[in-house]
This record gives C-alpha cells, structure tokens and sequence, in this order.
C-alpha cells in the first residue's frame, strides 16, 4: 500500500518525547499551533510522527507544502490543491473554508510557513473561523505572530543519546549490515557534539559514513571541519538537499541588521 503525503518515512523515530508531549496537549481546534526552529531540525517529521502516533485517517489531514510559495496567492492555490477544489476558484476565501468545513474534524499542516507571515496571518483566521472543527499546524523558521498563535519549539536534539542513537540508525541503513563497535559508538557521540545534535546534520553524517566509516569521519570531521565535509558537490539540490543549503536559506530570512550582527559575531570562535 501507498504511503499517504503526510505519512512518515519507513526509518525510526528517536528522541523528542517532550516536544511530542506537548502537541499532544495542545492539539485540538481553536489557535493555531506553530512548530518554530532552525531549518533541519525535524519540524515536519515531528509532525508527521505525531498524526501517525495518533492514527490520524487519511483523509482527516491537508498537508500543504509551502517552501516555494512567496505570496498570498500562492499561498491560497497551495490550500486549494492540498483539499483537492478543482471546481472553484482557489483564491475565493469561502471555497477554501467551505471545502475544509466539509471535512470535519481534521488536521491542516502548512509546512514551511516562514516566508508567508503577512498573507497568513489574514488567512488563519478565516480558515478558523470558517471551519472550527479543524486542527491547524504551521511550521517555520521564523515566529509568524499569528493571532493566538501557541508555539512549540523544536531545536537541536537537546539529549546526546537520542542524537548518537539516531546518527547509528541512519548510519545502520546507509551500510548493510553494519554492527557498531564500542569505537562507534564512542564516535558517534563524538559526532553527534560537533553537530549539536541537529537532525539534518546526523542524517548527512550518516550518509557519509557509508563510505568512510564513523570513527575516521570524527576524524576528519576534526581535521576539515563539519559543513564542508556534509555539503559535497554532489548533494542532492534543494533547500534541504545540503547542510550548506539549510544554512544559506535560513540566512536569506535574515534582515540587513540582522545578517550585520550575526556577521559580526563570527570573529568569537564557536
């Protein structure tokens, strides 16, 4: 059987119990629930896990990728082909609400909510408003500001075991086969440290230490330093294709001031 979009990827789940706990207790229809945190920090696996966890029908769910979406319109198109309105035109407002009112109880996602705070925050309130019974979940970067908007952060893997536990797992299935030594593990906490325990980073690692093996990889890793070793040419394209890309796209959300005092802040080693 087909995985359904919002379904998560085949491989383990490991860490974020309390941030888990903590949608758990705030999922329900009303504000709007904003999962804020760097780019690869897990913020649509997290909720994928958490609407699987839950059993979540398929049906129930509009999971709607905005990454590439820069503006009202797109925004409302978006919507539009996540809750299948092909016989409406997309940037009515009350086709949108009408459609996810019929719908019922469910949950909506709009993954990659950071370039959208203004069109979003006239657009929420017209889905709650029209469709009470809905869930609504947001992702992004940044912190939207939305009407009652109730956050839940999602940072770094905050636990060093969770983070050596998922970096063994990925590096598990990137070599067949692979039985981790102490001298693995050990590197993989290594590992797991100098990539403070970011997801995407971890999965990255992983990928690479098929070829290389995770005890000389620490070693180079300390040698060459960590962004250029996970970022080779060959990474695949797109925002989330290298860790080079995840960096340079959460800097392009930066405004001048901003990039000024952060720029400034590179001299301090660490």
């Amino acid at each position: 059987m087909a995985r359904t979009p919002w379904s998560p990827p085949s491989d383990r789940f490991l860490g974020r119990e309390d941030e888990l706990s903590r949608l758990a207790g705030l999922f329900a229809p009303g504000a709007p629930i904003a999962l804020v945190g760097p780019g690869g920090g897990g913020k649509t696996r997290l909720v994928r896990e958490f609407l699987q966890a839950r059993r979540a029908p398929a049906r129930g769910v509009v999971f709607a990728h905005l990454e590439r979406v820069v503006d009202a319109d797109g925004l409302r198109s978006a919507l539009a082909a996540a809750l299948n309105v092909l016989d409406a035109d997309p940037l009515d407002a009350a086709a949108l609400t009408g459609a996810l009112a019929a719908r019922g109880p469910c949950a909506v996602v709009l993954d990659g909510c950071e370039r959208l705070e203004v069109p979003l925050r006239a657009l929420v309130p017209e889905l709650l408003a029209g469709a009470p019974d809905a869930v609504l979940l947001l992702t992004s970067r940044l912190r939207l500001g939305l009407p009652g908007e109730v956050l839940v952060e999602v940072g770094p893997l905050a636990d060093a075991e969770d983070a050596a536990a998922l970096l063994l797992d990925r590096a598990g299935r990137a070599r067949p086969g692979f039985e981790p030594t102490e001298a693995d593990r050990e590197a993989a906490t290594g590992i797991a440290a100098l990539l403070d325990g970011v997801p995407l980073a971890l999965e990255l690692a992983a990928g690479r230490s098929g070829l290389l093996g995770l005890v000389p990889l620490l070693a180079r890793m300390r040698r060459e330093g960590s962004i250029g070793l996970l970022s080779p040419g060959g990474a695949a394209a797109g925002r989330h294709g290298a860790l080079e890309a995840s960096i340079a796209a959460s800097w392009e959300l930066l405004d001048p001031a901003d990039r000024e005092v952060l720029a400034g802040c590179s001299v301090f080693a660490g």
